[in-house]
C-alpha cells in the first residue's frame, strides 16, 4: 500500500514514454539555454575584471608606423610619409609624466635552435639547391630554389656530435622558442625575481655575450633526461646564431610568459652612432606603464605631443589599449545581458509549458488520486507522488541541459573572444534554472491536490 503511489508514477512515466521524453527535452532546452546565458553574463564580467588587471591594459606602447602591424596591442593607425626609429634614450619621456610608473622596452625576438632534425633538413635543402644549380635546365626552370641557412650558421652531424659531448652545452629538442628583448625596467615593473640564477647585470646589457632568462615552462622544454631545473643555469644553448648562456629562470605565474625567454635589450642604433636621420629597420617599441587607468587617455595624449615635438608629425604610433579594451568590454557586456534576457525568456516559456503538461498529466489521474485518498492516502503522500515525478523529470532534464550548455557556451565564448573557465557558471545556471522549473511545476500541483476525494472520483 505504501509503495502504490510510486508504482503508479512509474507506470505512468513508462506508459507515456513519448510525453515524458518531451518533458525532459523541454526542461533540457530551457536549462541549457539559461545555463549558457548565465555563464556568458558572469564570464563577461569576470573577463572584464581580468582584462583591466592585466599589465598590457596599463601599457601605452610607442612605435614607428612600420611596426604597428606586428604589435599585439590595439593601435591607433596614422598615415606616414617619413620613417624613424626609437632608442632607449627616448624612455626619458617618462620623466616628464608623473602618471607613468615605469618605462621599458619589450621587443619580440625568437631563438632558432640547432639539433639533429634541423641539420638533416638543412642537408636536404643544400642537396636540392645543388641539384637545381647543376641541372642542365636550371636556367629555364621555374622551380623555386629552397633557401638554406647562411654559411656561418651551418653545422653538420659531426659538429653536432662534438657539441653534444660537452656537458656545458644543451642540444634543444625543440626547434624554436619565442621571447622578448627587454630593458632592465621590465623586470622592475612586474616585480619579477628569479627562482634560479639572477636577472641581467649591467654587463649583460652592454656586453657582447648572448645570455637569456627562461620562463618556467620554457625551462622545462629544455631539460635533458635526469636534469633538474636549477642545473640549467650556466648551460649554453646551441642556436643558429651561436651559443646562448642561460643566466636565470623565472617562477611560474600562469601566463603566456611562462613559455617565453628574455634577452637583454641592446640599443643597436645608439651603439652604432646613428644620429639625425634614423632608419625604420632598426626601430624599437617603447612601453609606458600607468597604474591608474583613469590617467591612460591623458598620458597617451601627452606622449603623442612629446614624440611629435621630437620627431615631427606622423612619425610615431601611439597604442593605448584602454580605449579598445573598453569597447570590447562594453560589447561583451551588452551581448552577455542580451543572452541572459533571451535565455531567461526561453527558460520562462519552458517552465510554463512543463507546468501545463504536468497539470494535464495530473488531471488524467483524478480518479486514481480520489481512490488513493479514499483508501487512506494523505494529501501529503499525494503531493509527494507528484513531487517525485517533477523531481525526476527536472533532474534528468537538468543533467542533459547542463551537458548541452557546455558546447553552446564554448562556441559563444569563442565568438566573443572570452577565455575563462566556465564550468562553475554553467553549474550555477543549471541549479537556478532547475529550481525555477521545479517551482513552476509544484505550485499548480499543490493547488490541485486540495480537491476532495468524492469530487475527484465524480469529475474524473
Amino acid at each position: 500500500m505504501h509503495n502504490e503511489p510510486l508504482l503508479i508514477m512509474l507506470r505512468r512515466f513508462t506508459g507515456r514514454i513519448l510525453e515524458s521524453g518531451l518533458l525532459i527535452l523541454l526542461v533540457a532546452l530551457g536549462v541549457g539555454a539559461a545555463s549558457a546565458g548565465v555563464s556568458i553574463s558572469l564570464n563577461s564580467a569576470s573577463y572584464a575584471a581580468d582584462l583591466r588587471s592585466r599589465a598590457s591594459y596599463h601599457e601605452i606602447a610607442v612605435s614607428v608606423p612600420s611596426q604597428a602591424d606586428t604589435m599585439e596591442e590595439p593601435v591607433i593607425r596614422k598615415p606616414t610619409t617619413d620613417t624613424t626609429i626609437l632608442t632607449y634614450a627616448d624612455l626619458s619621456a617618462a620623466e616628464l609624466l608623473p602618471a607613468v610608473d615605469f618605462a621599458y622596452i619589450e621587443n619580440p625576438v625568437r631563438l632558432s635552435f640547432v639539433n639533429e632534425a634541423v641539420i638533416e633538413r638543412d642537408a636536404e635543402r643544400r642537396a636540392q639547391m645543388e641539384q637545381i644549380i647543376t641541372s642542365e635546365t636550371a636556367e629555364d626552370s621555374k622551380a623555386e630554389v629552397p633557401e638554406g641557412p647562411p654559411e656561418s650558421m651551418r653545422m653538420d652531424a659531426e659538429d653536432l656530435e662534438e657539441a653534444a659531448q660537452d656537458s656545458s652545452i644543451i642540444i634543444a629538442r625543440i626547434e624554436e622558442l619565442s621571447g622578448s628583448s627587454v630593458s632592465s625596467e621590465y623586470f622592475t615593473s612586474r616585480a619579477l625575481q628569479t627562482t634560479f640564477g639572477s636577472l641581467f647585470s649591467t654587463e649583460d646589457y652592454q656586453g657582447t655575450e648572448s645570455v637569456i632568462i627562461l620562463g618556467h615552462t620554457a625551462a622545462q622544454l629544455l631539460l635533458s633526461d635526469g636534469m633538474t631545473t636549477g642545473e640549467l643555469i650556466g648551460k649554453r644553448l646551441l642556436t643558429r646564431t651561436g651559443y646562448v648562456t642561460i643566466v636565470g629562470i623565472l617562477p611560474p605565474d600562469g601566463s603566456s610568459s611562462d613559455s617565453r625567454y628574455y634577452a637583454p635589450y641592446q640599443d643597436t642604433a645608439a651603439s652604432l652612432g646613428f644620429t639625425g636621420i634614423r632608419r625604420s629597420s632598426m626601430g624599437t617599441v617603447l612601453r609606458f606603464y600607468v597604474t591608474d587607468e583613469q590617467e591612460l587617455d591623458a598620458t597617451a595624449e601627452q606622449l603623442e605631443n612629446w614624440f611629435t615635438s621630437q620627431f615631427g608629425e606622423n612619425q610615431i604610433v601611439i597604442s593605448n589599449p584602454k580605449s579598445e579594451a573598453d569597447q570590447l568590454i562594453a560589447r561583451n557586456s551588452s551581448i552577455g545581458i542580451l543572452m541572459l534576457l533571451l535565455s531567461g525568456a526561453g527558460l520562462f516559456i519552458a517552465a510554463i509549458n512543463v507546468s501545463h503538461m504536468l497539470i494535464s498529466r495530473a488531471m488524467r489521474m483524478r480518479r486514481h488520486v480520489g481512490i488513493l485518498m479514499a483508501l487512506g492516502s494523505s494529501r501529503g503522500s499525494i503531493r509527494r507522488l507528484f513531487t517525485w515525478e517533477s523531481l525526476g523529470i527536472t533532474g534528468i532534464g537538468t543533467l542533459f541541459g547542463a551537458l548541452f550548455a557546455i558546447p553552446l557556451n564554448a562556441s559563444m565564448q569563442q565568438a566573443m573572444s572570452i577565455q575563462t573557465d566556465s564550468w562553475w557558471a554553467i553549474a550555477l545556471g543549471a541549479i537556478l534554472s532547475a529550481v525555477l522549473i521545479l517551482l513552476f511545476s509544484l505550485v499548480p500541483i499543490m493547488q490541485y491536490t486540495r480537491i476532495q476525494p468524492a469530487d475527484a472520483m465524480r469529475n474524473a
